[in-house]
């Protein structure tokens, strides 16, 4: 196994330039201007990505934290897994100097808490992460840490309030918000089978998500999402193919568990416009629905028969893998799920911010959602058809 050719100087020089180049942005941040802001928290995080990511590089070789190729693996080199670390950092970060700046009317106690909790909660599960990547956890150990995960910021006020005021209300919340979070978590993660695949459908989510709080006055959630948004981006550099460092169970689990508080912690519906509820089911509409079609193909194949199996299966069955399968080169397949994405994204945003339109014009929007899936899932079955089934394989997805 060789060792990346990124002198250590050099790494650490850009993380001071990086380190610079965040004091002059909070020192140049305008209260009167949160939007010159948010796009500096951008920038920022996007920076401290591209600073760190060659360092994390140089790091993973030295501790022998790499993915090593096997005959079910399709990279043929060891490859850097620290690359969840370089967007952890990079985010919790930018996030905190951005909202740090913001004007205190904007940050509510409340609001503080529950962004504080998903930092913490965020950087647990991506520690998590880490020691899967260098160890191996059992899948069970994976499982109870993100429901310790999902307590913590629950207990602080994550939790979907859709539901009527009542007992029975109140679990059918505290359920919803564990199957949200936690299957969002694992969605992502089971995404991430293509060079630059998750981070870029995580970073065009987050940009979404960021878009419709600025739009509609939720100034700290905007804050938060563009700053997931730029050190997702920022990690693409050395990520897309060719990639030179993965992220690992640590990143792509910890952008979809970000990604699934943000859902939770902006307000995405009132009982007024309850149709708004579905707006982060349609921003992460991509990784939702390929976890539950493969789910159903695996459990009508009878290879998996239990939430610990499902959790530990890797296939090679997954949209991705479908449209490899339909002739499309790697990098073209990743190309076409970020634009579903991103179409996604503007069919959201449609849907939040036209107050206007009636409600036959949001359902016909719903509509333009649901077909596009028909037409995916059409997709998934040639994909299935044009080559062998699901191969158990050790890593993500």
């Amino acid at each position: 196994m060789g060792s990346p050719a990124i002198a250590p100087r050099t790494s650490l020089m850009l993380v001071i330039v990086a380190l610079c180049a965040a004091i002059a942005a909070y020192a140049g941040l305008d209260e009167a201007a949160p939007e010159r802001t948010l796009a500096l928290g951008f920038a920022l995080a996007v920076c401290l990505a591209l600073a760190l990511t060659p360092f994390a590089i140089y790091l993973s070789y030295r501790v022998r934290l790499l993915d090593v190729p096997d005959e079910r693996k399709d990279h043929e080199d060891p490859m850097p897994l620290l690359g969840g670390a370089v967007v952890m950092v990079a985010f919790v970060i930018a996030a905190a100097a951005v909202v740090a700046a913001l004007p205190p009317e904007v940050l509510s106690a409340e609001l503080r808490s529950q962004l504080l909790a998903t930092l913490a909660a965020g950087v647990f599960i991506a520690l998590v992460g880490v020691a899967d990547d260098k160890w191996g956890l059992t899948t069970g150990v994976r499982l109870i840490a993100q429901l310790v995960a999902v307590c913590v910021v629950m207990n602080y006020g994550v939790l979907m309030t859709f539901l009527p005021a009542t007992a029975a209300g109140r679990t059918g919340e505290i359920a919803l918000t564990l199957v949200w979070i936690v299957g969002i978590t694992n969605a992502v993660n089971f995404l991430d089978g293509l060079d630059g695949l998750a981070a870029g459908v995580a970073a065009i989510a987050a940009a979404a998500f960021g878009a419709i709080a600025l739009m509609t006055g939720q100034t700290v959630v905007a804050a938060a999402s563009f700053c997931l948004a730029g050190a997702a981006a920022g990690f693409l550099k050395c990520n897309f193919r060719p990639a030179l460092i993965y992220l690992g169970d640590s990143g792509a689990t910890f952008l979809g568990f970000t990604l699934a508080c943000l859902g939770i912690i902006g307000d995405w519906g009132t009982p007024d416009h309850a149709e708004n509820l579905f707006v982060p089911v349609i921003i992460l509409a991509i990784p939702i629905y390929d976890t539950i079609y493969i789910t159903i193909y695996r459990i009508r194949a009878g290879d998996v028969r239990s939430l610990a199996q499902w959790a530990a299966y890797v296939g090679r069955d997954h949209l991705h893998h479908r449209l490899q399968r339909l002739g499309m080169r790697p990098g073209r397949a990743c190309l076409f799920i970020w634009l579903g994405g991103f179409v996604l994204g503007l069919l959201a945003l449609i849907l939040k911010t036209k107050g206007a339109l009636d409600r036959y014009d949001k359902f016909l929007a719903l509509g333009v959602v649901a077909l596009m899936f028909v037409g995916v899932t059409v997709l998934m079955e040639l994909g299935k058809s044009n080559g062998s089934g699901p191969t158990a394989r050790r890593g993500s997805g």
